[in-house]
């Protein structure tokens, strides 16, 4: 049977250092977390009497997550934007885990990397609510 989220999930960021967390933060207003596609790469090992290309898996790309949240406090000095924000340019390795209501499935989203991208909010005529883009880079080394 397929999962819905319910209303009752949650969202935290926080410091890594050393694969230790620091102290958490809440992730509010988090509408999406897109889908993360994890790669390999190969190297090519050909040889000039192959007839075919020859390739063998060699690194393991984790991904990037894409997060998009509603920005709820439009004070600048302290909103999760600029917060987040703080957090690329600092190059901050950063856990963000979510809590899906439920029996046995916490843990299940858990990223740990660095925010590579942060949109600034998107703004329209339309009746929608300011929201912005988070892009995080999934690593597990500190720099």
């Amino acid at each position: 049977m397929a999962y819905v989220v319910g209303p009752s999930a949650s969202a935290a960021f926080a410091t890594l250092t050393n694969s230790t967390t620091g102290t958490t933060a809440a992730l509010s207003g988090l509408i999406s977390i897109a889908a993360n596609a994890r790669s390999m790469s190969f190297a090519d090992v050909t040889a000039l009497s192959d007839t075919t290309l020859q390739r063998i898996p060699v690194r393991s790309d984790p991904g990037t997550v894409q997060l998009t949240i509603f920005l709820e406090d439009t004070v600048t000095a302290s909103n999760l934007w600029t917060t987040l924000n703080t957090r690329r340019t600092a190059k901050t390795h950063t856990r963000v885990t979510v809590d899906l209501p439920g029996a046995n499935i916490d843990g299940l989203l858990i990223y740990d990397g660095y925010i590579s991208e942060i949109s600034t909010p998107e703004v329209s005529a339309s009746d929608e609510a300011l929201r912005f883009t988070v892009s995080l880079q999934l690593s597990d080394k500190d720099v």
